[in-house]
């Protein structure tokens, strides 16, 4: 089976979050959810290593992590409002040299991310990331007022 990690930085995303632990348990995935509450950005960083960690010790077929959290211009935020370097602190933590386990098995990452400022009236909904192999990676962005979960 595939191991998700589901992150959620704000109480604005419980529902939403607890809808993906559901998901994907009913797809016969392990899930791990943030030892904290609401991750601050060195927890967040802590949680995310620990994931990628969890792949040597235990055989999985697939690697799935979501992050829920507020940002801007197609950054996250922390708890704390720390920017989360999503290349560096999240992605590259999964790469074919950091995590040797993962590799040639499929990846998916999911951001939903809400603007912090719903006056803002250009924004894109979609950010493209740097390639990871054999990954999938998503970023979905809305204004707060226009949020709806799957």
């Amino acid at each position: 089976g595939g191991h998700a990690l589901v992150l959620s930085t704000h109480k604005n995303f419980d529902e939403d979050s607890q809808k993906y632990v559901n998901f994907f348990k009913g797809q016969n995935f392990k899930v791990t959810t943030s030892q904290v509450k609401y991750p601050s950005r060195a927890d967040l960083v802590l949680e995310v290593l620990d994931f990628s960690d969890s792949f040597s010790s235990e055989d999985f077929n697939a690697c799935i992590v979501v992050v829920l959290s507020h940002g801007e211009n197609g950054d996250i935020l922390a708890s704390d409002d720390k920017i989360i370097g999503v290349e560096n602190d999240i992605l590259g933590r999964f790469c074919n040299k950091d995590c040797p386990p993962l590799k040639g098995k499929p990846k998916l990452f999911l951001f939903q991310t809400n603007l912090n400022n719903a006056d803002q009236s250009k924004f894109r909904e979609f950010y493209m990331r740097k390639k990871l192999k054999n990954a999938l990676i998503i970023q979905s962005v809305s204004k707060e007022v226009n949020r709806s979960s799957f």
